[in-house]
């Protein structure tokens, strides 16, 4: 038997709650599962606490307000349900490392914790088959979309059905423009945070031998950096890649012993790899970790 329905009709109830008093005793209900029961098989499917995913949905909510709004600190404080600016200030700080005030200042980039939705692709299988391998620096070129938005924010189903699936086609249609391919069946998607972590671009891109060869027009050359990158990959429709990505940064990395390395995600797509009725497609994702104390 699959926990996965009970649980995404959990995580349903505190996403249309978020700003509401939640008890976890609704939530569980929710599940249809003792609070017992749901507090384990919850912990086991999410890598987290209910208390815990809340708080991280809350605070990454307030965020994006700070962000996004003139709203009072102390405000914002009580809309998602802390007692004070001062409960609310150490809440935030333990989990961005900047205080809420600082934050609205300087508008570093964060680590946002996005809504989850879970499937059944995103079981133990996922969490055994990532593995840490390092790379060296490598320079690519493609087209680049700049002000999508992150996971959370309101016009986040843009971003995923439209914009970047629109900058995908048009690099289909020009990918053989670029001189100096590495491998033409190995295609690349670049990400990068912008704005303080509100926003983030986007390169649809090709691996090439060195930065002087030529860059056709309307392309750019990035230089993707080196390091410890922990992998995933997956097989099946490409819809639930986003799913995939939410549940590396949202459960898979708090409860290992790795911290990000704020500055780039990588998408790796293998012609190889993906079904030639195109209806489902291989994919890695590579998250960039700093190597454990």
């Amino acid at each position: 038997m699959s926990y996965i329905p009970f649980i995404q009709r959990a995580i349903n109830y505190i996403e249309e709650n978020i700003r509401d008093e939640i008890s976890i005793e609704k939530v569980a209900s929710q599940a249809s599962y003792s609070l017992y029961h749901f507090h384990r098989i919850f912990t086991s499917v999410m890598g987290c606490s209910v208390k815990t995913y809340i708080r991280r949905r809350r605070l990454t909510s307030a965020a994006y307000d700070l962000n996004q709004t003139s709203k009072r600190i102390i405000d914002i404080a009580y809309e998602y349900g802390f007692e004070s600016q001062e409960s609310f200030t150490r809440a935030f700080q333990q989990l961005f490392g900047v205080t809420p005030g600082k934050y609205r200042i300087d508008k570093p980039y964060l680590e946002f914790v996005g809504p989850h939705e879970i499937e059944d692709v995103l079981s133990e299988e996922i969490r055994m088959t990532h593995s840490i391998v390092r790379r060296d620096p490598f320079y690519v070129i493609g087209l680049e979309k700049q002000q999508l938005e992150i996971a959370g924010s309101a016009n986040r189903d843009e971003t995923i059905q439209y914009q970047i699936p629109a900058l995908w086609d048009s690099f289909l249609l020009q990918m053989d423009q670029i001189e100096g391919r590495v491998d033409p069946q190995v295609s690349y998607g670049i990400g990068r945070p912008t704005g303080g972590g509100i926003h983030f671009s986007y390169i649809a891109c090709l691996e090439v031998e060195s930065p002087t060869v030529p860059i056709p027009p309307g392309m750019i050359c990035s230089t993707v950096p080196g390091g410890t990158y922990a992998v995933f990959p997956y097989y099946g429709p490409s819809q639930n890649i986003p799913k995939l990505a939410n549940f590396i940064y949202s459960s898979w990395l708090p409860t290992t012993n790795f911290q990000l390395n704020f500055g780039v995600e990588i998408e790796v797509y293998n012609e190889r790899w993906s079904n030639p009725n195109g209806d489902e497609i291989g994919v890695e994702i590579w998250v960039p970790i700093k190597d454990p104390f």
